[in-house]
């Protein structure tokens, strides 16, 4: 019986909404920890949430999590399909750009708020 072709390919090439299982990881014991840390191993499906410079947000099941550039392209992940296009229900900010969403902070969790107040 013949086994199925996966089109494998780094996690930072894969579009926006896109589903893929992680098939490799290309990296040392200690990158290896941190991502079974977070939830990620060999095997995980996850979604393209947004791409963020050359990082990526994910999510897998209901956890989100961001991963720099670096990391990324020594993920090696086979394409489940999906969308490939942002989903319908994520909230988009006008003046932003597609892809992009702003978190709201409820207001006494953020930084930023006495120095926006003094402008």
């Amino acid at each position: 019986m013949q086994q199925p072709v996966l089109n494998l390919k780094p996690l930072a090439e894969m579009p926006l909404g896109s589903l893929a299982r992680i098939a490799e990881i290309r990296g040392g014991r200690e990158l290896t920890r941190r991502l079974l840390a977070l939830g990620l191993r060999v095997g995980s499906e996850v979604r393209i949430e947004h791409h963020r410079g050359r990082g990526l947000v994910l999510s897998t099941g209901s956890t989100r999590v961001a991963l720099g550039g670096g990391i990324v392209e020594k993920l090696i992940v086979a394409d489940l399909g999906g969308t490939g296009v942002e989903r319908p229900n994520s909230p988009q900010t006008p003046g932003t750009k597609s892809g992009s969403a702003r978190t709201t902070v409820p207001e006494d969790r953020s930084p930023r708020q006495e120095l926006d107040a003094e402008d």
